[in-house]
């Protein structure tokens, strides 16, 4: 998987379209499919792609921007863009705020079918094992959070990206049974389709966690 730092500003060549802003806009120029396709030199089969959270080359973005501007309001190439870094950004921010609820708080960026995997050991993780769907991702972090409480230390992240997946990768400190554990690695992985969140993988230095409150609890 080729992840790239948040750092590195050139563009991608195929980039993700934000479906809603884009048929946000051309509601709001009173056009159809077909009428933005003509306007633009696009297809009609590829204004339903951007629509739909498909990936288009930047520069055809570009000129669906250009169509819209024409219409009389000045649209941003960057209006047009999925923004997965920027979502996974908001979903840390959230959990540092609001805990187990970050899930509810941002449901709409989630597929109904979302779900998520953690590969820990089941004796001593009751929130080990895959996930399946949005209301049992609410039930891991309220699981996560009920054993685990933070020391409202703020994230330091580092967020990698690739082709429709981004990790945020980050140290935290938290309680367990009044017991206050070293710094912990977190390896968060979000895979993205059609502009949600289809899949998370929640991985942290269980190793450490576990070996630590046994000792403390002997």
């Amino acid at each position: 998987m080729d992840l790239s730092t948040r750092n590195n500003q050139t563009p991608k060549r195929f980039c993700v379209v934000n479906a809603a802003r884009m048929r946000e806009l051309r509601l709001k120029c009173g056009c159809s499919q077909d009428e933005l396709a003509r306007r633009s030199g696009y297809t009609p089969r590829l204004i339903r792609k951007a629509e739909s959270g498909g990936t288009l080359n930047y520069a055809t973005i570009a000129d669906l921007a250009e169509t819209f501007t024409a219409f009389g309001t000045e649209v941003r190439i960057e209006e047009l863009l999925f923004d997965q870094v920027a979502i996974v950004k908001e979903f840390i921010e959230a959990y540092e705020r609001l805990g187990a609820e970050c899930i509810r708080h941002l449901a709409h960026y989630f597929s109904p079918n979302a779900k998520l995997e953690c590969l820990v050991d089941p004796l001593h993780f009751p929130f080990a094992g895959t996930w399946n769907g949005f209301e049992q991702l609410i039930v891991f972090f309220q699981t996560f959070c009920q054993r685990y409480c933070r020391l409202e230390e703020r994230l330091l992240v580092v967020y990698l990206w690739g082709v429709e997946c981004v990790s945020a990768r980050f140290e935290d400190w938290l309680v367990s049974d009044s017991v206050e554990l070293p710094a912990l690695r977190f390896n968060w992985h979000f895979q993205f389709q059609a502009g949600m969140i289809v899949r998370i993988d929640f991985e942290f230095d269980h190793f450490t966690a576990s070996k630590y409150q046994s000792t403390r609890t002997r």
